[in-house]
């Protein structure tokens, strides 16, 4: 009990460089102060090297802390209850559970050419959504606006999930769509793979 109470927060890194940037920084001013004239200027050099050192660690911890926050944000869209996420939920559990074969809402081509679309767009456009967002968080990992370490640890048996189970779906799509369709999901299919690598 006592050990517990006496036990200090952790301290953020961000403040550990502070308290060693501060001191330095005042003790360059001294030997500045007190150095001989030719001293000065490789004085100046290095208190600016660590001045500078010191803005590109905060703002290295400040990309990413906002990187933490937007894969917070993506993990939290998918975790909260919404209406709208349910809606799309329940395609991926109606597959799971035998109740809808994915390629039975996909995109077709009639004899003429033309795309057809499918007569349940409720349920297309279920699938479209929740791959969309599938499809948002695959991108925000591939360029870096999210951190993929948390997407990892939180999203992948989801993404994973919608990959396998949508794949036929997917495939079905960009045969529709041919040379259009070719980049459809396409940052989804190569997270997963190379999760999966």
């Amino acid at each position: 009990m006592i050990s517990q109470k006496l036990r200090l927060p952790p301290i953020p890194v961000l403040w550990v460089v502070f308290a060693l940037f501060v001191p330095l920084e005042i003790g360059l001013l001294l030997a500045f102060h007190f150095a001989p004239k030719e001293w000065k200027e490789t004085i100046v050099f290095g208190a600016s090297i660590v001045a500078g050192a010191f803005a590109l660690y905060g703002h290295l911890k400040h990309v990413e802390e906002k990187r933490a926050e937007y894969a917070q944000v993506l993990i939290a869209r998918w975790s909260t209850p919404n209406p709208e996420f349910e809606f799309w939920k329940d395609a991926l559990r109606d597959v799971y559970s035998g109740r809808l074969y994915p390629r039975s809402v996909m995109r077709t081509r009639s004899p003429g050419g033309q795309i057809v679309l499918p007569d349940d767009m409720k349920t297309r456009n279920r699938i479209a959504g929740l791959l969309g967002y599938c499809e948002e968080v695959a991108l925000a990992v591939r360029t870096g606006h999210a951190d993929e370490e948390l997407i990892q640890r939180m999203l992948e048996g989801v993404l994973t999930s919608c990959w396998n189970r949508f794949k036929p779906w997917i495939e079905g799509e960009r045969e529709v769509l041919g040379v259009e369709g070719k980049g459809l999901y396409i940052e989804l299919e190569k997270l997963i793979e190379r999760w999966n690598r």
